[in-house]
């Protein structure tokens, strides 16, 4: 088994996923676990997600890290319903299957189906562009709050801020993929980079910290 899943259980909530996934794959790839499937260059697109989910990352490692949190969130019990579609001489398989669990914070139950698009060479996977139902994560998680409208200082009405990072004098900026939810000037949550030029350096108050876990603090 790969290093980068070692003794650690903090992957386990996504089992039935990483099963389905092998049996589809299986005599396409070489590996023991789903990370082994991987090239070490993987680039994986989530073409149909949920806001705040990355659009694109890039190497095994970046998988696993994004990976390792998702038991905080879900615990799928099963997966099934799966369809494999391969064509040789692209060397792309077309994966259709659903996986079926429980949300960790709000108990509902999760069910969804996915479509993943693989190209491989080598035998491994060099390139995923993943597609599933968004309002079935809703369902399960709870639905996303509407983005709130910031007053500027002066308390007159101001502009939409999404989760951009800012201090006084300065304007930093997150990609949409990294970070989830709404935010506003002077209160903790997380946001959404929708049209960062619209961000002016007064507009303070608040810091994105970019990575993994995303927050936005005073």
């Amino acid at each position: 088994m790969t290093a980068l899943v070692g003794d650690s259980a903090d992957l386990a909530a996504l089992d039935p996923f990483f099963r389905i996934i092998q049996e589809g794959l299986a005599g396409l790839v070489d590996g023991e676990h789903f990370l082994d499937l991987l090239a070490q260059d993987v680039v994986i697109e989530y073409v149909v997600s949920v806001p705040g989910y990355p659009r694109r990352i890039q190497g095994r490692r970046a998988v696993a890290d994004l990976y390792r949190g998702y038991g905080d969130l879900m615990v799928l019990h099963s997966a099934d319903e799966l369809a494999v579609h391969h064509d040789p001489a692209t060397s792309v398989v077309v994966l259709e299957y659903a996986v079926h669990g429980r949300a960790v914070r709000t108990g509902r139950a999760y069910d969804n189906h996915f479509v993943s698009v693989i190209s491989i060479k080598d035998r491994q996977v060099t390139h995923w562009r993943d597609y599933l139902d968004p309002v079935a994560v809703f369902h399960a998680l709870g639905w996303p709050a509407e983005p709130r409208r910031c007053p500027d200082r002066q308390g007159s009405p101001g502009h939409d801020l999404h989760g951009v990072a800012v201090r006084v004098g300065e304007v930093r900026t997150a990609a949409a993929e990294e970070v989830v939810g709404p935010a506003c000037v002077g209160e903790t949550g997380v946001g959404v980079v929708r049209d960062p030029d619209r961000v002016q350096p007064g507009d303070h108050g608040v810091e994105l910290i970019v990575g993994h876990e995303e927050r936005v603090v005073l």
